[in-house]
């Protein structure tokens, strides 16, 4: 867990991203000063696509356009400081490489002429103590950074914007609304001590006349608190337990210790299932983010069997060591223990690596105690193991360098045969005091070296003067004082020292305290590295980190020449209370070691990102990696109990696992952990350090996102490894399940476009996480639709001077509506519905409407008619009939207007079903003569039409009616009453020239018709009739001198 307070030293940024629709590229990038080409208020021009930006003396003025053809239109707005000083001449600024000239009117900008382009601009307190810098990111997009130095309020900090056609602001966005679309401001974030990967969360505001920045946790006693701790798990039962050892391989993490009765995973049991006494060794290995159990193993006979080191051979067998009070053990055949020989012995046993098959077990002891602290396997698969002893009789001293014990307590130190079955040696070593060792590493040529304490005066160091030729001898060859001092041997492979000038020699290593090493590694050059606690105030710690004790019981960490012969570095490490290291492993590098104990020191030397610094139990949990010269990570791994740190691994990605005994119930773990709660007493635990931090800048929670328009999703991150890539993932149900947006983005952001097929709603989440185990979740943030029409406006049409209005329905956040007459926008016309209250021939056209709202796209309405309606006239009348009774009436109306409607009346009296612009009678009747009218009605008032005047004549038949002259007939064929046209059968006694007459009821020639000449017989013509107005006319044909007569009736 880091924690970082902002307090008075501390500078604070503040940066957004200015930007509008994508335009022309422009092929200049970065700032070109005004040298008189421009107005004295512009300072410099900086072009991005679709806008170009001019920095002025109070702030910028920001030209959106587009150029179709050659034409250019654009808007333009100005942003102005708020209450600030002018953005003066101190300027300061990064040259580009880019120079650019203004040829036109050379006279008058004579100056204008290779002018530098700069690649960014600091204006220098444009507030006081704020300091304003602009400058283009990687998509040449302009950003602007707020600089506010220390001990200075962001508060007053703001601008007003003209010449906007309305803004909205969102936490992470400002759009201000344009007739080219909108200008965005973006991606706001705050960042300290310079740093952006020290992100927190900023916002726009707004102000009554302008907008501001909000960033609420610049506060002096605010933490920021990013936990590296990743993936965690407690390891136990109800009883005590312990994990004394963690290794990870590409199968998972290996744990090993002790316990009574863990609850494995039914079914994932190994070589052995059932924990056989009270307490049993037992190896699991688990997932690498510690959340299942992939198999297991118990080790254990009758009595206490207890895990103490463990190793994985390059084979990928799984070595462990421990302590065992078991006489009935299972061992291998042919191994050189076989029997168990009294109170407290060593064990060794060797898994495959799924645990299922025991390939070597042994017993190593004497007669008395005889406890393991290491184990390693060297490149040709011989086990080595170190310890202490207080056997003094049946202790297996093979080839021994001590082959008895010289003391109380011994160190003991073995290495056993590849195929198990000899010892290749197997020694003491010690004097009559106390000796022990507890730590051991294999170089990569098979030497051991070990580290430890010894009480005796006359321990033994070598080689002793004169040995040699070379002159070499031991660092220190003498007893420092207190009651113990460290020591460092490194043996031979074999197990001899100094037998040879073959490099091995044996030190002590002291002062004037108790000393006692803990750890060791081999560096990269060779040279051993010893840690362990100290009392002790004089040490040789000269022009390292830490050059004196400030504590009761400190760290040391010193590094000796190869040989043994010189000392190169010393250093302290520790604060004011005890620190006390139980072990160290060397990190990949191979020059920094990584140590882990416990401390109750409160000032313990905490470094790096992402560090815990909490002390919150008797006594707390460490680790650190640190060389004599450099602190390079220190935290705390604890809770509210007691804990210590006793084993820890690397990943092959750099990570660290780390196994702890505590008693604390509230050590970091994940709800899906394999053991996420602790048992009774003293618990193991496991868990995982995943180097760097990831803090999720946007969202944070609260958030309005618009569906349809890109979102930038924006993380801070210290000490990454480069190439880290990200795993980005969204939560529809507020974090139940999970959906991936990108599954390896790499930067510091990632754009996304929420569908518009999402629900708009809140209980949104992003997640994003690295295949290391990093993890960060934001709070619920809503998903807004942009605008949608529902219901389209509908054409319509009124009389004039009557009201009519057009209404649009929408959905969407934030909606607003502006109606449109042919493309252009109507003054005020901004409601759901638009009304014309009196309507006129000017108002008629092609409307429609732009919908608009929080989210953007904008959404136009179809194109609807507006029309004046033509008044109600008849421009056809009905006309007046005489009829023969049984025959067909139609009368018929011909009228204008809009929505016309019909009703026929009889004598002033509506005929029923007569409503249209036709009347029709099949078969007349006398009594269907009279007086008919139409009524016509529109939408713009009726229209009544002349009176027409049936009458009804009684019906005559076309055979009776023959009419005979001279010897010639003719007959009328009808139709009767006639209409446009009569047909008349002739019947001649002598043909000759035909002519017509037609008498109307005065005697007045009404038409006359020649049928040229016809000859005698019979013939059937056709009379025109349709010019002759409705009435009784006499027909006359004269053949020769034969007169024809008879009477018609004719009716239209």
């Amino acid at each position: 867990m880091r924690t970082m307070k902002y307090v008075a030293v501390i500078g604070l940024f503040v940066s957004a991203i200015v930007g509008a629709t994508a335009g022309i590229t422009p092929t200049v990038k970065g700032f070109i000063p005004n040298a008189g080409q421009w107005p004295s208020e512009v300072k410099y021009l900086c072009r991005t696509p679709g806008m170009d930006a001019w920095i002025t003396t109070s702030g910028m003025v920001m030209d959106q356009y587009e150029v179709k053809g050659t034409s250019r239109r654009g808007h333009v707005l100005r942003m102005q400081w708020q209450g600030s000083d002018t953005q003066s001449n101190n300027v300061v600024g990064e040259p580009s490489m880019s120079t650019v000239s203004f040829l036109n009117e050379a006279s008058r900008f004579s100056d204008a002429k290779n002018l530098q382009v700069m690649k960014n601009l600091r204006f220098v307190d444009v507030y006081p103590g704020v300091d304003v810098v602009y400058y283009l990111d990687d998509q040449n997009r302009l950003r602007y950074d707020l600089d506010v130095k220390s001990g200075v309020s962001a508060d007053e900090i703001g601008f007003v914007i003209t010449g906007d056609m309305g803004m909205t602001i969102e936490p992470n966005d400002v759009r201000l609304n344009t007739t080219m679309g909108g200008i965005v401001m973006t991606d706001l974030y705050a960042y300290v001590l310079g740093k952006k990967s020290l992100g927190i969360p900023a916002s726009f505001t707004a102000r009554s006349n302008g907008i501001a920045f909000s960033v609420p946790q610049r506060d002096a006693q605010a933490p920021l608190t990013i936990d590296p701790v990743v993936y965690g798990t407690y390891v136990g039962s109800a009883d005590n337990d312990r994990v004394t050892a963690v290794k990870t391989t590409a199968l998972g993490v290996y744990a090993g210790g002790w316990t009574t009765t863990i609850q494995f995973p039914t079914g994932e049991g190994a070589y052995q299932s059932e924990n056989k006494g009270l307490f049993d060794a037992f190896v699991a290995l688990m997932s690498s983010d510690l959340k299942t159990v992939r198999s297991y193993t118990y080790f254990g006979g009758g009595s206490d069997d207890k895990l103490t080191a463990m190793t994985i051979s390059d084979e990928g067998l799984v070595c462990v060591t421990g302590t065992t009070e078991s006489s009935n053990l299972p061992t291998t055949i042919g191994a050189v223990g076989q029997i168990y020989k009294g109170q407290i012995d060593v064990f060794i046993a060797k898994f495959t690596a799924d645990l299922s098959e025991l390939k070597y077990a042994t017993y190593v002891g004497g007669n008395k105690d005889d406890i393991p602290t290491a184990i390693g396997v060297d490149q040709e698969g011989s086990i080595f193991i170190c310890g202490s002893t207080t056997s003094n009789g049946g202790f297996p001293a093979t080839l021994a360098h001590q082959s008895a014990p010289g003391g109380g307590i011994d160190g003991f130190l073995a290495r056993i045969s590849p195929t198990g079955g000899s010892f290749v040696f197997c020694t003491y070593y010690g004097k009559p005091g106390n000796e022990w060792f507890t730590a051991m590493v294999l170089d990569g040529g098979g030497f051991p070296y070990l580290t430890g304490a010894t009480s005796s005066s006359d321990f033994e160091t070598a080689p002793t003067p004169g040995r040699f030729a070379s002159g070499r001898v031991p660092y220190d060859r003498t007893f420092n004082g207190g009651n113990t001092d460290a020591f460092l041997i490194k043996f031979f492979p074999d197990g001899t020292l100094s037998k040879r000038d073959d490099g091995t020699f044996s030190t002590f290593f002291g002062g004037n305290g108790d000393d006692e090493g803990r750890g060791i590694y081999v560096d990269a050059q060779g040279r051993p590295v010893v840690v362990g606690v100290t009392t002790s105030t004089n040490l040789p710690a000269v022009g390292t980190q830490q050059q004196t004790l400030v504590g009761r019981r400190d760290i040391f960490m010193a590094v000796l020449t190869d040989d043994g012969r010189g000392l190169q570095a010393c250093t302290y490490y520790g604060g004011t209370g005890d620190d006390d290291v139980l072990g160290m492993i060397q990190e990949p590098s191979g020059n920094t070691g990584l140590l882990f104990g416990v401390t109750t020191s409160n000032d313990f030397p905490f470094k790096g990102d992402g560090t815990d610094t909490e002390r919150r139990g008797p006594n707390d949990g460490f680790l650190a990696q640190i060389n004599p010269n450099a602190n390079t990570f220190a935290t705390l791994v604890t809770g509210s109990g007691s804990d210590s740190v006793i084993a820890a691994s690397f990943d092959a990605k750099g990570d660290l696992y780390y196994a702890m005994a505590s008693t604390s119930g509230d050590l970091f773990t994940n709800t899906d952990s394999w053991q996420a709660t602790r048992g009774e007493g003293s618990e193991g635990y496991v868990g995982k350090i995943a180097f760097g931090t990831v803090a999720l800048v946007s969202p944070q929670g609260g958030e309005r996102w618009c569906m349809g328009s890109n979102r930038t999703i924006t993380w801070s991150t210290a000490s990454m490894p480069a190439g880290q890539t990200y795993r980005i993932e969204l939560s529809k149900d507020g974090g139940a399940t999970w959906t991936d947006l990108a599954s390896a983005a790499t930067g510091l952001s990632y754009t996304w476009k929420p569908d518009v097929t999402l629900e708009a709603r809140n209980g949104y989440k992003i997640r994003i996480s690295t295949d290391r185990g990093h993890i960060q979740t934001s709070e619920a943030f809503s998903l807004v639709s942009p605008p949608a029409i529902t219901a389209q406006p509908v054409p319509t049409s009124g009389c004039a001077g009557s009201p009519v209005s057009l209404t649009v329905t929408a959905t969407g956040e934030g909606v607003k509506y502006q109606w449109r007459k042919a493309g252009q926008n109507i003054s005020g016309a901004t409601s759901a519905s638009y009304s014309i209250p009196s309507l006129a021939a000017a108002n008629a056209g092609n409307y429609d409407v732009v919908v608009s709202g929080l989210c953007t796209p904008n959404i136009t309405s179809s194109q609807v008619a507006v029309s004046v309606a033509v008044a109600t006239a008849i421009t056809t009348q009905p006309t007046s009939k005489i009829i023969e009774e049984k025959k067909p009436l139609t009368l018929t109306v011909m009228a204008t207007g809009s929505n016309l409607t019909y009703q026929w009346k009889k004598d002033g009296a509506d005929i029923a079903g007569a409503t249209t612009a036709t009347y029709s009678i099949a078969s007349v009747a006398t009594s269907d003569a009279g007086k008919y009218r139409c009524i016509v009605t529109g939408g713009c008032g009726e229209a009544t039409s002349e009176e027409a005047n049936i009458e009804v004549t009684p019906t005559t038949g076309v055979n009776d009616d023959v009419v005979t002259q001279g010897g010639s007939t003719m007959q009328v064929l009808g139709p009767i009453p006639a209409d446009d046209q009569l047909s008349v059968r002739l019947n001649l006694l002598a043909g000759g020239r035909a002519d017509v007459r037609l008498l109307d009821a005065r005697g007045a020639v009404a038409l006359i018709h020649n049928l040229g000449d016809l000859a005698a017989g019979m013939s059937v013509v056709s009379l025109p009739t349709g010019s002759l107005s409705s009435g009784i006319y006499a027909l006359e044909i004269s053949v020769g001198g034969t007169v024809l007569r008879t009477m018609i009736n004719v009716a239209h």
